[in-house]
């Protein structure tokens, strides 16, 4: 995927095999514990035509959705 991983300043991995990412302006990634690759490029779509606030929450735990939360 064509995240910058220098804006990732913590991730949290559950114990249900899923991660959390944590960027640098506050966004959080809530990844699936399955098809991670699929999520990111879902997310990279999104993130090219839409704007995201500080803060805001993207929840792709579900196959082929993206739950925002734009802070």
């Amino acid at each position: 995927t064509k995240i910058n991983e220098k804006e990732i300043v913590k991730y949290y991995f559950h114990k249900n095999n899923r991660w959390d990412l944590y960027f640098k302006n506050n966004i959080l990634i809530q990844l699936p514990s399955k098809n991670i690759p699929d999520a990111l490029k879902l997310y990279m779509q999104f993130k090219k035509t839409n704007k995201l606030n500080p803060n805001a929450i993207i929840d792709l735990r579900i196959k082929d959705r993206l739950i925002l939360n734009n802070g």
